[in-house]
């Protein structure tokens, strides 16, 4: 790093980082403190922390940290950090007074990349570091610097570190600071989310741009896991919508060879037992667990495979995903980095050679998540035709809300032909026959299904 040193603190890589008066700083101490409150693994504290102090050297190196004189330029190398990251090459070329979003950051982007000499990486490693990072410095800044209301005192009683500031002061004060009044409130969405840090950017809708791991190309990636347990664990996210976090605190007591049936892990149960766990829980709102039909008998053969040859029935944890790497057999796979779940994934889909249809992008293990979330909403046979209703996939899927169902259920674009081709044949009954809707749709899946095992 060019404006910090690195600090080690113990034997498992985590450190301090102290700017060029030698003072620790201070944000990046209180979210190292906050990663070992909240029991993250030693590897992703490492991992988180890596992130973060390459981002704060970036915006050191721009002087906007930790003092943010201009706020616009602050905003600006925030909004487009990830984009930087993920494409270097882009931002290098452009020529001075050239602007981006109506952003003028041409005067400093391409020099901060030949500064750091930055080459493409993906974006999407760092979105969750520096989202945590930000949301955590912003709660920070807004507890230690809003003025206390008095009026509003319960009691009479006042905090002890309460203090009013004129307007003027405040200002003054959130202008000097790298979070609070300095990030712009549009880039604060529900949740707390830094959406300026999303990496690539949001997806605008239409059907080509899918999110969702195409399901014809499952054995394809199946057949390339190097590991029972790999092939275990994408069947497992694919087959019931699990998300990662919730398919790593499964445990033996959750899945049932008998009825063929699983359920969503009992944190209350792991955390009475004392059991550390991966804590990333979103609040399912159900623990039933829906498994796609034809993937049932698969997924359950996987997991007598995987028992049989790979699980280390000793190894002191009711887990049933592992590590399997020599030295570490046996472990909570969730103690593994989520880097490196996510390079075995990333590998396995580019020996099957599974393009993503979307320019630049690539799949991700959350990929299989919206699979399950498409065929649902698709595919499921139903009495009377197939797809169940959003609202049904939302409570499968475990959502609170049906907006964050939006995300992950879309309709399928064939669906969509064979509806559009319905209504073109009632403005002119006598075009192809008059024949059904469901006659349409079957025909364009026929097409397709010819396609495919053409190809």
């Amino acid at each position: 790093m060019r404006n910090f040193s690195k600090i080690i603190i113990n034997h498992h890589g985590h450190f301090k980082i102290i700017g060029d008066d030698g003072s620790v700083d201070a944000s990046f101490n209180r979210y190292l403190e906050y990663l070992i409150s909240q029991k993250y693994s030693a590897t992703t504290i490492k991992r988180y922390l890596e992130v973060v102090s390459v981002f704060l050297d970036y915006l050191s190196e721009l002087g906007v940290y930790p003092v943010a004189r201009d706020i616009i330029k602050l905003n600006n190398a925030i909004q487009i950090y990830c984009a930087i990251r993920q494409n270097p090459a882009y931002f290098r070329s452009f020529k001075k007074s050239s602007e981006i979003d109506g952003h003028d950051i041409a005067d400093w982007a391409p020099n901060i990349i030949s500064t750091f000499g930055y080459t493409p990486i993906e974006s999407q490693p760092l979105t969750a570091p520096l989202n945590l990072f930000l949301r955590l410095s912003n709660s920070t800044q807004r507890m230690d610097r809003e003025p206390f209301d008095i009026s509003q005192a319960k009691g009479g009683i006042v905090p002890e570190n309460a203090f009013e500031l004129s307007p003027r002061q405040m200002y003054a004060r959130r202008s000097k600071s790298i979070i609070a009044g300095n990030i712009r409130t549009s880039a604060l969405s529900s949740g707390g989310r830094i959406s300026a840090i999303g990496g690539r950017a949001k997806r605008t809708g239409g059907y080509d741009k899918y999110l969702d791991f195409p399901v014809e190309r499952l054995p394809a990636l199946l057949n390339e896991a190097r590991s029972q347990r790999d092939r275990l664990f994408w069947v497992l996210l694919a087959s019931t919508g699990l998300r990662s976090s919730e398919a790593l605190n499964i445990t033996w007591a959750e899945i049932s060879f008998e009825r063929q049936a699983i359920s969503a892990p009992d944190l209350d149960r792991l955390a009475m037992l004392g059991v550390p766990y991966l804590e990333r829980d979103k609040g399912r709102t159900t623990r039933n667990v829906a498994i796609i039909p034809v993937l049932k008998r698969l997924l359950f053969d996987t997991l007598v495979a995987y028992r049989q040859t790979e699980y280390q029935h000793h190894a002191g944890h009711p887990f049933v995903l592992q590590d399997i790497l020599p030295g570490m057999q046996g472990r909570p796979y969730h103690l593994v980095s989520d880097t490196g779940r996510l390079k075995s994934f990333k590998a396995a889909c580019k020996r099957a050679t599974i393009i993503h249809p979307s320019p630049g992008g690539t799949w991700v293990l959350h990929s299989l998540r919206h699979l399950f979330g498409v065929y649902m909403l698709n595919y499921m046979p139903v009495p009377g035709g197939y797809g169940l209703s959003k609202a049904e996939v939302q409570y499968l899927m475990g959502h609170q809300s049906i907006t964050s169902t939006d995300h992950y259920a879309r309709e399928d674009r064939l669906i969509l032909e064979g509806k559009l081709i319905f209504a073109e044949l009632q403005a002119d009954p006598a075009r192809d026959g008059w024949r059904s809707l469901p006659e349409h749709i079957a025909a364009r899946y026929i097409a397709e299904a010819a396609r495919l095992t053409a190809s």
